[in-house]
């Protein structure tokens, strides 16, 4: 069994989303693909700091008001954790 993590992101005129998507592969075949949007619109940009099978650590980025657009001044580290069929934000 293999588990892989990965961010993904959409746009659309001005709002932004960042995704963590994640792939379970059990011999040659796809067994389970889940995804879990991180923050809220337009909020937050990531980054993943550290996986193992059932945990991916992810570091934001959130923009306050006056921030310029090259660099916001919040970074928020958050664990998510593979709970069957959802991954969860551990709190």
């Amino acid at each position: 069994m293999v588990r892989l993590y990965a961010l993904t992101h959409e746009h659309e005129n001005e709002r932004f989303w960042t995704y963590l998507e994640a792939i379970e592969i059990v011999g040659t075949r796809l067994h389970q693909s889940l995804r879990t949007q991180v923050g809220k619109s337009g909020e937050r940009l990531a980054t993943l700091e550290f996986l193992d099978l059932d945990r991916a650590a992810l570091r934001t980025y959130q923009f306050a008001p006056q921030d310029d657009p090259c660099c916001p001044t919040r970074v928020i580290d958050t664990l998510f954790a593979w709970r069957g069929i959802t991954l969860e934000e551990m709190r």
